[in-house]
């Protein structure tokens, strides 16, 4: 009998230290989320270019130095524009077939994003973070013991329609994560709050219980978007406006680039 008493307070106990701990995370209220960004500081600084490839490195700190891509408030997006252009969206592609490593691959999150009205820039770095544009990464840490699989990082949970199989198919994958982030960002009215949204949960964010960690994802996200942003006009400036005389940026270079930054 005494056995039976033990098991289910035990149980009761783990619980509520469960709950304690959640609790004392450091929660941030949906408002401050999108204060935190709008101010000058950790998590608006574009990150420092590191010791990687050297030519990669001075083009990177060139193209900042001369604010080659201004922090836009107009809504303009350069890389979406030169997409949408039939004479530049080769080099969109080439480009982006470079940070994933593979062509196709780029071309599949570019028309997913662009069916779902989203900055590739965005798409990239959310994939980046997600899974460094891995179609069969795996995440099996969540407290819930669900699974997250694929590009995007979908949850098995919040997407019980598709087979296992399905997460690791690239064009599902993205569309469904393209999908998804377009819900956030009309649910969450910015990209901050959106980021946020697809971290933490739109139940929880609107509570106003975004963890501190989910700010620091946010950070992430928008120093890789930023970087994106930044190499891309630098690579647009170099076959432009400077005659190709420098050397293109090769696939190696530009992950090792993030893969040292971030």
């Amino acid at each position: 009998m005494r056995k039976h008493i033990i098991f289910p307070a035990a149980i009761a106990l783990m619980g509520g230290f469960f709950f304690v701990a959640w609790k004392m995370e450091p929660q941030v209220k949906k408002a401050a989320v999108e204060e935190v960004f709008e101010k000058p500081g950790e998590y608006r600084t574009a990150p420092d270019a590191g010791a990687v490839h050297r030519t990669l490195q001075d083009r990177y700190a060139e193209a900042l130095a001369r604010q080659a891509v201004p922090e836009r408030h107009d809504g303009t997006d350069f890389i979406r524009e030169c997409y949408q252009n039939e004479s530049f969206r080769e080099e969109v592609v080439q480009f982006f077939g470079k940070f994933a490593c593979s062509r196709e691959l780029a071309e599949i999150i570019l028309e997913n994003a662009a069916a779902f009205g989203i900055s590739p820039s965005l798409a990239f770095a959310l994939c980046w973070e997600e899974s460094r544009c891995n179609v069969r990464a795996v995440n099996r840490k969540n407290l819930n013991e669900s699974v997250d699989r694929g590009l995007f990082q979908l949850n098995c949970c919040s997407f019980p329609s598709l087979d296992e199989e399905d997460f690791f198919d690239p064009g599902i994958n993205a569309y469904y994560g393209m999908a998804h982030l377009r819900w956030c960002l009309d649910s969450g009215g910015s990209d901050v709050s959106a980021l946020a949204i697809y971290n933490a949960g739109n139940e929880r964010v609107n509570a106003g219980g975004t963890p501190k960690r989910t700010l620091d994802y946010i950070s992430r996200i928008l120093k890789v978007q930023r970087s994106i942003e930044v190499l891309f006009e630098a690579e647009f400036t170099r076959k432009y406006h400077s005659g190709g005389e420098e050397e293109a940026l090769s696939g190696g270079s530009l992950r090792d680039f993030f893969n040292a930054m971030f």
